[in-house]
């Protein structure tokens, strides 16, 4: 299946009062399934024309994940869940206790009384050195209000994984929706964009006829009606085509 990119939308007057920009978004059906997402235009006033940007559904997807607060903060009381079970499970560890000792006993040279000048000094030394460790490990065996923090921390982390993974496919779900909803719009304005273009032909021809008195001023009236309703219909597609963006754009963080 092609997968569908969203680009960003040339300015009005560049569709409305050239021909041929309104022949070329009819050539194909790739043409039909790409749908506008203006960034600029949504932060404010747009002064300048923005440079065109593509986004498929798994860059919007990405972006959903990557900036919604409302995800952010279910993956932030999963973390605090998680280290919340950690500690819970550290109460029921054993602990480790470990010592070491060090002592020295005997004499040295150091340790000789001072003797009368002319007498020898002893020259016998005796030293002994002792190294010890000590390990020692605990456990309590049965620690009911333990047991009972450890189970609830589990419920916890449970629930909080349970809430992130809803948060998740629903943001997944609704970016999908605001996606393929956009792309029917587009489909939308290119139906508009032909009946405007078609209806103008009509026009013309009927105008032209009227003059030559082929047909009654009536049916001129009429084709001109037509005419009008098909901007009025042209006018709602873009207006719901700048909502559907505007959906889209929210739920990406754009």
């Amino acid at each position: 299946m092609m997968e569908q990119t969203l680009p960003l939308p040339r300015s009005r007057a560049s569709i409305t009062n050239n021909p041929r920009n309104r022949q070329g978004t009819m050539s194909s059906i790739r043409s039909i399934i790409i749908a506008a997402l203006a960034v600029t235009s949504l932060a404010g006033a747009q002064t300048t024309p923005a440079t065109p940007r593509t986004y498929s559904l798994k860059e919007c997807l990405d972006l959903a994940f990557k900036q919604s607060p409302d995800l952010a903060r279910a993956k932030s009381a999963l973390a605090v869940s998680s280290a919340g079970l950690t500690a819970a499970v550290g109460d029921m560890l054993p602990s480790v206790t470990a010592n070491s000792r060090y002592n020295r006993s005997g004499s040295t040279a150091s340790d000789v009384p001072l003797v009368p000048v002319g007498d020898s000094l002893p020259t016998h030394e005796s030293v002994t050195d002792q190294y010890g460790t000590t390990l020692s490990v605990s456990q309590n065996l049965i620690n009911l209000p333990v047991l009972a923090g450890i189970g609830q921390s589990i419920y916890s982390r449970k629930a909080a994984g349970a809430s992130y993974d809803q948060a998740r496919a629903a943001l997944s779900y609704d970016v999908h929706q605001a996606y393929y909803g956009l792309v029917k719009l587009q489909k939308a304005l290119q139906v508009a964009l032909s009946s405007v273009d078609q209806s103008e032909q009509q026009a013309k021809r009927a105008r032209l006829m009227a003059q030559l008195g082929s047909i009654s001023r009536s049916d001129l009236l009429k084709i001109e009606v037509q005419l009008t309703q098909s901007k009025v219909d042209l006018l709602n597609a873009r207006t719901a085509l700048r909502a559907g963006q505007q959906t889209l754009a929210t739920l990406i963080g754009l």
